[in-house]
């Protein structure tokens, strides 16, 4: 396909269309029941109808008066439409749901023998009731000579469809059809059409002008060549001016250190100081960091921050001060040091502890009785009664068995040494006193209940309550501790304690785990155990 160059400025004959606004259907020729052409325009009808016009373009083009034959490189043509009425029966051309009209338009440009140069179909199916207008230019595939051209044709067609009667199809107007032509181009440069003659020459040597690198064979190729190359890369060829510049940009981009008058030749410098070690220069992006984990490694209570901080601060303190933390290693053993340095009794871990919980017990028990050891302070030698066993048949049997007898038991040796100074100061001539009167016994029974309120209402330690209960015993009971051997050795068994040691630490081994007692089990045993207590405690009474 060949266009115009600029050099040829493109010309437009008038109108060929014969009575374009109708003014009747003069040039027109008309099929089918259509509307005539009020005021300008062709309106269709309710009967499908077609309007169209064939344009002789020697004739027409004859009637214009111009210098032919004429290049003709295309053709403008256009018209005026309006599919503005959706009637229907019943309705109005304004109702938006009605039908819609149709309208059709072609053209057509043929050459000699009726070859089709160009051809072009339009539908229109959409309702407007403004006015739109087709207005189109189009360049054929090559020039042609007006010689070549026979005709144009337009043609129209449309219906309608809301089957009115009267004329409200679509309508038509301002038609037009302007072929575009150029002077004899051949004259101005053959170039421009492949049938001017020299038209290879003219083509080679223009494209020669405009590029020398068309073509080889073009004049200057060679030059125009390297040219290139050198403004595409300066490296192409050492003959390229700015090669050497080139060349050095180049080094210093593949390695900034290649040259201490590359740019970046500091930058590159100190990343490489920087990539063995950042400590190498304060400016590097990881010297902050990487001091601080210097420091932190020689010393890792140079800051708080430090891995291992709060471990080498625990151990500096502990090193300071054994007790500064239960966390401390020698803790426990400095603790029970100094607790056992107070108090020797704070364990049994503690040196001495044997002796002071000795000496514990016999403080409590000569506290509690005096006369529980000859070392108690305030200790009474017991008074030894002597007395004379009677002859077996001549005393009383209850006598004998009920007579008091000294033991080395200081609880026993208490309890006969009350007795036997009882015994010795009753009065045997003692007169038989006067036998009280009922209000005196009266009296006398409120002053022992109220004493014996007085000293319930006092706690009692462990000896005195063991004391209370052996001032209790009934003759029977003290006639059996009168009969009981001696044995020196009671009183320490009485008070031996078995030495407390460390066994399980005192924590939870099962940890977030809750341990569910078997409650079917537990319930069996619970009534099995019931049931057998019950049975003892009834047996005691039987």
């Amino acid at each position: 396909m060949q266009f115009s160059n600029s050099q040829v400025t493109d010309k437009e004959t008038q109108n060929l269309v014969t009575n374009p606004l109708f003014t009747g259907t003069n040039g027109w020729t008309v099929s089918g029941y259509t509307a005539g052409t009020p005021q300008g325009q062709f309106v269709f009808s309710y009967v499908a109808g077609i309007v169209t016009q064939s344009i002789n373009v020697a004739s027409a083009l004859n009637a214009q008066n111009l210098n032919l034959p004429l290049s003709v490189v295309g053709i403008r043509y256009g018209w005026s439409y309006s599919i503005w009425c959706n009637n229907s029966i019943g309705g109005s051309c304004e109702n938006p749901k009605g039908p819609v009209d149709k309208l059709t338009a072609g053209v057509t440009v043929y050459g000699n023998n009726d070859t089709e140069i160009y051809k072009k179909s339009y539908v229109y199916n959409t309702y407007d009731p403004e006015w739109r207008y087709e207005n189109t230019t189009v360049r054929f595939n090559r020039t042609y000579d007006s010689s070549e051209l026979s005709r144009i044709v337009f043609s129209f067609s449309g219906k309608d469809e809301g089957y009115w009667a009267g004329f409200y199809g679509p309508k038509i107007t301002a038609v037009h059809a302007r072929l575009i032509y150029q002077p004899n181009i051949c004259s101005v440069d053959p170039s421009l059409d492949i049938t001017c003659p020299g038209y290879t020459e003219a083509v080679f040597s223009k494209q020669c002008s405009s590029n020398p690198l068309s073509s080889p064979q073009c004049p200057g190729y060679n030059e125009a060549y390297t040219s290139q190359q050198c403004s595409a890369n300066p490296l192409y060829s050492a003959m390229c001016p700015g090669y050497q510049q080139a060349y050095f940009t180049q080094q210093c981009n593949i390695n900034p250190m290649y040259n201490l008058s590359c740019p970046g030749f500091e930058q590159a410098r100190l990343a490489q100081v920087c990539a063995i070690n950042p400590l190498n220069d304060n400016r590097c992006p990881g010297f902050q960091q990487a001091y601080f984990q210097k420091q932190c490694k020689d010393n890792p209570l140079s800051n708080p921050s430090c891995e291992g901080y709060k471990e080498a601060f625990l151990a500096l303190q502990c090193s300071a001060n054994a007790l500064y933390s239960p966390s401390c290693p020698l803790y426990e053993s400095t603790f029970l040091r100094q607790q056992c340095s107070s108090n020797p009794l704070y364990s049994t871990l503690c040196t001495g502890y044997a002796d002071a919980r000795k000496q514990q017990l016999e403080d409590n028990l000569c506290s509690a009785n005096p006369q529980s050891s000859a070392k108690c302070p305030g200790y009474t030698p017991p008074k030894i009664v002597q007395q004379q066993t009677p002859s077996i048949g001549t005393e009383d049997p209850v006598k004998l068995l009920t007579t008091p007898q000294i033991t080395n038991d200081p609880f026993v040796n208490q309890a006969l040494a009350k007795e036997l100074s009882s015994e010795a100061t009753k009065q045997p001539d003692q007169p038989i006193q006067q036998r009280p009167t009922r209000q005196t016994q009266v009296a006398a029974q409120k002053k022992k209940e109220e004493e014996q309120r007085q000293q319930a209402s006092r706690p009692q330690t462990g000896i005195q309550r063991q004391q209370s209960q052996r001032r209790e015993l009934t003759p029977q009971d003290q006639a059996m501790v009168a009969m009981a051997p001696d044995n020196p050795a009671f009183s320490s068994y009485e008070t031996s304690r078995l030495p407390d040691v460390p066994f399980y630490r005192p924590e939870d081994i099962y940890k977030r785990v809750t341990i569910q007692d078997n409650v079917r089990a537990l319930r069996q045993l619970n009534q099995r155990s019931d049931r057998i207590h019950k049975e003892m405690v009834d047996e005691q009474y039987r």
